[in-house]
């Protein structure tokens, strides 16, 4: 969380020598990108693997997004986190992710763009194992700042962090959770 939190600010800040002012984006956007995260966050998948399977998960929020950067500098972001681990027990642990963010996004000189907004969603995950099983859904919302440096008019490599809160509940309990989540992201744009 603090090596996304400090590459974001530092993206953040480079350019603005080159700019008087951070101004909104000139263009529209739409492309397909990958995020990977770095690992410091509670997600309730993390949850269930750690609490089954005694460490983290290989998988804890790796999604898929579509980035939309509309003309007036709005970014609206749909994302889908698909995981599944199966153990040399055949003990799985999967869970299933949609969100959205929407974030006013802006010029960074020439080469960088920054976002600072919020992002919703909803989980389920499952375990399984032999004859027992149980599930659990979760609503999720919370802030986020980020950045990105455009390597080509359509690639670009980013950082994100964000502050979340999470009601989880199952058949069996009812609990709630701040977090802290850093991520690189990747993204290609297709326009």
């Amino acid at each position: 969380m603090r090596l996304a939190l400090a590459v974001t600010i530092a993206l953040l800040t480079a350019g603005t020598a080159h700019a008087a002012h951070p101004s909104q984006p000139d263009y529209k956007k739409v492309g397909i990108g990958l995020t990977a995260d770095l690992g410091s966050s509670l997600s309730l998948f993390d949850l269930y693997y750690s609490l089954y399977y005694g460490s983290s998960s290989p998988l804890s929020n790796t999604s898929i997004q579509v980035p939309i950067i509309l003309t007036t500098g709005l970014r609206i972001e749909p994302a889908i986190s698909l995981g599944r681990v199966v153990d040399d027990d055949d003990d799985v642990v999967s869970s299933q992710d949609l969100s959205v963010s929407v974030a006013p996004s802006w010029k960074i000189g020439k080469k960088a763009s920054g976002y600072a907004g919020g992002r919703v969603g909803l989980a389920r995950v499952s375990y399984t194992s032999g004859k027992t099983s149980d599930s659990a859904s979760d609503k999720h919302i919370g802030g986020l700042i980020g950045s990105e440096v455009w390597l080509t008019n359509q690639l670009t490599f980013g950082a994100e962090a964000s502050l979340n809160y999470t009601g989880y509940d199952s058949d069996n309990y009812f609990s709630s959770s701040l977090s802290t989540q850093g991520s690189f992201v990747f993204r290609f744009y297709l326009n």
